[in-house]
């Protein structure tokens, strides 16, 4: 009898131990029993690769190559215009680069042709801590600037700003500026992902099931999680974070330091001050009026955020697609063209005076090269006019690089079609010796460290004036 007293028990434990596993999967592992909020959390956290977006995988690839080899680059620059079907003129810049690893020396030149004739030519040195450029058509030595003393020199020019201007620049120290590592980053999103949470709790619907949305062609059916916030609720979330982030060593230091380096003013660098700063900052916000509602929708298709929209009031409409492999950042901005507004006289006619300002970012990407593209369209309803800037970084492949950057702006309106490409190509390749760069020194180069700057400004003034005519004169010549 006690024996198969212990079996019930046995079989009851193994059957508590089953449930409680088959529970755990399903609440784990599928979304079973997640709340609302949790769901929402849940697939808007797959967002956080949105910024790649934005950077090229291949440039910091490419800086290390420049740090560390000398190197050779040639590349093109060219204008074209065209003017409906039969009409077009271009222009061609040729350049060379070459820089000296041993001796820290950069030499570019930009020379301006007509066909194989050299109409026009500027150049630009950096030896050691000068930065120079010379037109010899117009002067035989460099001008240019000593990266030192450049306080002693915004003062002699009366330069005011609420930005420490540093003795030197150390341009290494910006351009890493909005970089900040995993464990910062882990440290902010444990610390202030919760009080955004705990603001906004209740605050999300049960999800719509199987709506149908194309991506780059290819159509999902996916779920939506939608989370709705009022304008008290976000002024709120920002109090509260803000309240947080007095206590908050690590973030404090951490944009103590980036200010830093940025050449602000011990107003925002020390951190008392950054205190009373960030006081300041709450009760701007405590009185600030928020009536815009801010709706974000999560599209999830197999488990998997394909599509996040954030809709500020009638402000802003950001959508950003991650499926398919080509992310995109779409950023829709409305404005009333108040003139337009002033001229009607009907609710109609005052919807038709809205005014949508379309941005594109995107990004493709293969085993060499990376392709950011931007987009603009400065009046999507009312213009025919789009602006494309795109940019294309390689790998570094046989100790060389292929880069490529164009702008076309394409025009339409009562006079026709135009459309200006500016494109350039260029080619790196690393090499054991390059030709001698010149060392700029007080007797070859106008350095304006060295003038007062009365003397200075009526030299580089007059100067300028001369390199603008030189240069359209020239530019005449090949009908531009």
């Amino acid at each position: 009898m006690r024996k198969k007293k212990w079996v019930l028990i046995i079989v009851f434990i193994l059957v508590i131990l089953l449930i409680g596993g088959v529970f755990a999967f399903l609440y784990f592992g599928t979304d079973l029993f997640k709340s609302a909020d949790e769901l929402f959390w849940k697939y808007f956290a797959q967002n956080e690769d949105v910024f790649a977006v934005l950077k090229n995988d291949k440039y910091n690839e490419q800086s290390q190559f420049k740090q560390t080899n000398s190197y050779t680059s040639n590349g093109k620059l060219s204008v074209l215009v065209e003017q409906g079907e039969n009409s077009s003129k271009q222009l061609d810049i040729e350049t060379t680069s070459r820089h000296d690893a041993t001796t820290g020396r950069t030499y570019t030149d930009a020379t301006l042709k007509n066909d194989d004739i050299d109409l026009f030519q500027v150049s630009y040195v950096n030896s050691n801590d000068i930065y120079a450029i010379k037109c010899e058509e117009v002067y035989e030595n460099y001008v240019g600037i000593r990266n030192s003393g450049l306080t002693e020199l915004a003062t002699s020019y009366g330069i005011e700003s609420t930005i420490d201007i540093p003795d030197s620049i150390i341009f290494e120290n910006y351009s890493g500026q909005v970089d900040i590592t995993d464990e910062q980053k882990q440290h902010i999103l444990d610390t202030y992902l919760p009080i955004i949470q705990s603001a906004t709790e209740g605050n999300a619907s049960s999800p719509k099931v199987h709506s149908q949305i194309a991506i780059n062609g290819t159509t999902y059916n996916a779920n939506q999680y939608i989370l709705q916030l009022t304008g008290e609720n976000v002024k709120q979330i920002i109090v509260d974070c803000l309240n947080t982030m007095k206590s908050d060593t690590e973030t404090l230091a951490l944009i103590s330091n980036k200010l830093s380096t940025l050449g602000f003013e011990t107003e925002y660098t020390n951190i008392s001050n950054l205190l009373l700063k960030i006081d300041e900052l709450i009760s701007q916000v405590q009185q600030m009026t928020m009536e815009d509602t801010i709706t974000i929708v999560v599209y999830v298709s197999e488990g998997e955020t394909v599509r996040t929209t954030i809709q500020i009031g009638d402000l802003v409409n950001i959508t950003y697609n991650r499926a398919g492999g080509n992310p995109t950042i779409t950023a829709e901005i409305y404005r009333t063209n108040t003139s337009a507004v002033d001229e009607t006289e009907n609710t109609n006619s005052i919807a038709s005076a809205m005014t949508v300002t379309r941005v594109v970012f995107s990004k493709t990407t293969t085993d060499n090269v990376t392709t950011n593209s931007i987009s603009i369209s400065p009046d999507v309803d009312n213009s025919d006019t789009i602006i494309n800037i795109t940019y294309s970084l390689s790998s570094v492949q046989n100790n060389s690089i292929n880069n490529s950057y164009s702008i076309t702006i394409n025009n339409v309106d009562d006079s026709g079609t135009e459309v200006n490409t500016i494109s350039y190509n260029t080619n790196m390749v690393a090499a054991n010796q390059v030709e001698e760069i010149e060392e700029l020194t007080n007797s070859n180069t106008v350095i304006a460290n060295n003038y007062g700057a009365e003397e200075f400004t009526s030299f580089i003034t007059n100067w300028l004036d001369l390199v603008e005519q030189a240069f359209y004169e020239k530019l005449s010549v090949i009908g531009f």
